[in-house]
């Protein structure tokens, strides 16, 4: 009975140990996305409480990263490889302007942004192809979150379409309807 007791005491201690552990690591959920929700709650968004006004579509991510502050030794670098002026325009890779829609359908604008830059870093002016039209609807309807088509997102939905392989796909087999 004693070794059992000894036993049961060692393992609470190892699991306490371990727990606490992992305590230190677990990032504390992001101010932003409790202050969203207690907003969303009591329906108090700002640009919705506008009349002719919708919400911005963007949700604060689960975790606030950590701020990254560069040494004097980086940032010298840094300055050096970077041009005075870069604009896209000049260089023939900007994709063209598309229709998001209102209402419902405006919370959409994160896959707007990121298709686009998926679009414009593919375009090659010399190549017989042209441009490529990617399907915005297809990644605000299958990006793996549990939120709806138009509800909104951030930065990370489109990172988690792409890592899981889901696209893209062209716009002519998955069109964007905003009406």
């Amino acid at each position: 009975m004693r070794k059992y007791s000894l036993l049961i005491l060692c393992y609470v201690v190892q699991v306490h140990y371990a727990f606490a552990q992992i305590s230190k690591h677990v990032m504390p959920v992001n101010p932003d996305l409790i202050q969203y929700y207690q907003q969303k709650k009591v329906k108090l968004l700002k640009a919705a409480t506008q009349p002719g006004q919708q919400p911005t579509g963007y949700i604060p991510p689960y975790v606030q990263l950590p701020e990254y502050y560069e040494t004097p030794a980086e940032s010298k670098l840094y300055a050096v490889g970077l041009p005075d002026r870069f604009d896209l325009r000049e260089k023939g890779k900007v994709s063209p302007v598309k229709n998001q829609g209102q209402g419902n359908f405006g919370g959409n604008c994160w896959a707007f942004s990121s298709t686009g830059s998926v679009e414009s870093w593919w375009i090659d002016p010399l190549n017989a192809l042209g441009a490529v039209d990617l399907s915005e609807h297809h990644m605000a309807t299958c990006h793996g979150y549990e939120w709806g088509f138009g509800e909104g997102g951030n930065e990370y939905f489109p990172m988690a379409y792409y890592t899981q392989l889901k696209g893209p796909v062209k716009e002519s087999q998955v069109p964007y309807n905003p009406n």
